[in-house]
């Protein structure tokens, strides 16, 4: 995924103010980071260990249905 840090999309979006064109979309991208790297780098930050646990991506896709279902049966 592509991480942005905020004063960045405030620097592309002033930029677009002042140089834009009207009827154009401008793409705004940062550093290509996977969950893992960004994870870390947020644990960097926060001073706190990074997630030592990582779960293959077949059984987050049953984790995910699994919330899912719940959340259609729990939510009022």
């Amino acid at each position: 995924m592509s991480v942005v840090t905020l004063e960045d999309v405030i620097d592309g979006h002033l930029a677009a103010l002042e140089r834009g064109q009207a009827g154009e979309r401008y793409i705004l991208s940062g550093e290509d980071l996977s969950h893992v790297e960004l994870l870390k780098k947020i644990a960097g930050v926060v001073g706190v260990p990074a997630p030592r646990l990582t779960l293959p991506m077949g059984l987050m896709g049953s984790l995910a249905l699994g919330a899912r279902l719940a959340a259609r049966f729990t939510m009022l």
